[in-house]
């Protein structure tokens, strides 16, 4: 039975940020998979409930899966997980008010140095161009710092 080719979606050709970390690729990837463990690297998120999918211990994230993301507010956000390729990159889906949607990639790769992190998203819909501006302008911060928080996280071990 042949089994059609497993392709990698294009990353999302929004905004783009990346950090790096002395830490190895699966230490990085421990943290940036287990949803459970995202508050202790992302300022912005309290905690995470698994609605829908796959419940292994720990957490692992599986395409199709449906998660609620708590903030600082009352209200979650439902996030569709899309796409996992295991130890390298997972992206995810929002659906925003309205018609727009956020489309964003999650990346640790090996470098010289040990990891190199990247975080990638982009608004569809329409006006979408009009739609990225303040997406952009209040992710690229959040995800630094996101992102410098997992490096040191990952590289405490």
């Amino acid at each position: 039975m042949r089994h059609p080719a497993r392709t990698t979606p294009a990353l999302p050709a929004g905004t783009v940020v990346t950090a790096s970390s002395t830490a190895p690729p699966d230490a990085v990837w421990a943290l940036l998979a287990d949803p459970v463990r995202w508050p202790e690297w992302a300022p912005h998120i309290r905690r995470v409930t698994i609605a829908r999918g796959h419940e292994a211990r720990p957490p692992l994230l599986a395409a199709g899966q449906l998660l609620v993301v708590h903030g600082a507010g009352p209200v979650g956000v439902r996030v569709r997980i899309t796409h996992v390729d295991r130890g390298r990159r997972w992206d995810w889906t929002v659906r925003l008010p309205g018609p727009w949607t956020l489309q964003t990639a999650h990346v640790v790769e090996r470098d010289r140095d040990g990891s190199r992190m990247l975080f990638a998203q982009r608004v569809d819909g329409p006006a979408a161009a009009i739609a990225n501006w303040p997406a952009r302008t209040a992710y690229a911060p959040l995800a630094r710092t996101a992102l410098r928080r997992l490096a040191r996280l990952a590289e405490s071990g």
